[in-house]
């Protein structure tokens, strides 16, 4: 008796547990945690939005968006390009060549932190009085919200 019991209680655990899972992935696509950065617009809608960027500012700031996306995706492809050659270097045995291809993606990773400072600098530069010293209070997240999830490279 005492046996079935137990039996029920850990039944109806799995299920209640079953029934959250489900309910996490339904409001939840792609099983990442969500918050409001990763819903529309991302990071630009969040530091419109909380800054009240006017007309002429949102107009700066997209351009802005637009030189950085280009410089990063300059950046992300050339790395892309220098970690493609690591497995033929794993495989040769060629580890000078490995040292040469890593010391390249680290200086274009280096360019990417050099472009997010100064993309951010010009941000900045857009506020009024008010609107940098919600800046101040707000980068932080924005960079959270930039970084890319914790756990590894997204799988290719």
């Amino acid at each position: 008796m005492e046996k079935s019991k137990f039996l029920m209680i850990v039944i109806i655990f799995l299920l209640i547990l079953n029934i959250g899972t489900l309910v996490f992935f339904f409001f939840n696509p792609g099983g990442r945690p969500s918050g409001h950065h990763r819903g529309k617009g991302g990071p630009a809608s969040f530091i419109i939005q909380e800054l009240g960027f006017d007309e002429k500012q949102q107009a700066a700031f997209n351009d802005l968006k637009k030189e950085h996306q280009s410089q990063m995706k300059t950046m992300m492809d050339s790395m892309n390009l220098q970690r493609e050659l690591l497995p033929d270097l794993i495989v040769n045995g060629n580890r000078s060549k490995a040292d040469s291809v890593s010391t390249a993606i680290g200086k274009h990773q280096k360019q990417i932190e050099v472009y997010t400072y100064e993309h951010f600098v010009k941000v900045y530069a857009l506020c009024n009085g008010d609107q940098k010293e919600k800046f101040k209070n707000i980068i932080g997240d924005i960079l959270h919200m930039m970084a890319p999830p914790k756990g590894g490279p997204p799988p290719r």
